[in-house]
């Protein structure tokens, strides 16, 4: 009785021990998938897996709205007067815009031992929509007004900077406005320029966005 007792006692830690070397194999043959963030992969040497790489295309959308009385002005119109006929009616109740980002070097460390994945094109438009006139009429409707826009590169560089050259053409006005005295031009408060400039991102550090 005694010899199969101890038989059995051996045939279970012989099983446990087993079982236990099995489990260790498979936590090592089958390590957990860590994300990979977007400033991890830039830094990366080698490129993640499919499913864990950055888009080349990222943007956004929206749509706002202006109640009474909080138009928004694109600069077509002067100082609106109940004297004349046809007063300009450019203030917009509506916007909506986009923004998008195209990175074609995003996927890769580097091209040609050139670091690239941090350069990428920009553009953004907002639309704006409204039949207005501040202090005598305010209405709900969605007349198309005209469009604002701009596009440009963008250069990442270490510690969350980016340096971005931007182009920026004048408002595009879908109709003729009846401007009043005061009108300040074709190229209203949004009109061309075209500019260099820095941008320092902050607080993303341990989110995935720049650091």
């Amino acid at each position: 009785m005694k010899k199969l007792f101890l038989s059995a006692m051996a045939l279970v830690s012989i099983t446990a021990a087993s079982e236990m070397k099995i489990e260790a194999q498979e936590r090592t043959a089958s390590p957990p998938l860590e994300s990979i963030s977007h400033s991890e992969f830039e830094r990366s040497a080698t490129p993640p897996a499919a499913e864990s790489r950055p888009s080349m295309i990222r943007g956004y959308g929206d749509f706002n709205l202006a109640p009474p009385h909080n138009e928004l002005d694109a600069g077509l119109c002067g100082t609106p007067s109940s004297q004349v006929a046809a007063p300009c009616t450019a203030f917009a109740r509506y916007m909506a815009s986009g923004y998008v980002e195209i990175r074609p070097f995003v996927r890769w460390s580097k091209v040609f031992g050139v670091p690239l994945s941090g350069v990428y094109l920009f553009g953004d438009a907002n639309l704006l929509l409204g039949n207005n006139i501040p202090q005598q009429k305010y209405t709900w409707s969605p007349q198309a007004i005209g469009i604002e826009k701009s596009w440009g590169l963008v250069a990442s560089a270490p510690h969350g900077f980016e340096v971005r050259i931007t182009q920026h053409p004048p408002f595009s006005s879908f109709r003729k406005f009846n401007q009043a005295n005061g009108y300040i031009g074709s190229n209203g408060p949004w009109g061309r320029y075209n500019i260099v400039g820095v941008r320092k991102y902050f607080g993303y550090r341990g989110s995935g966005g720049p650091e």
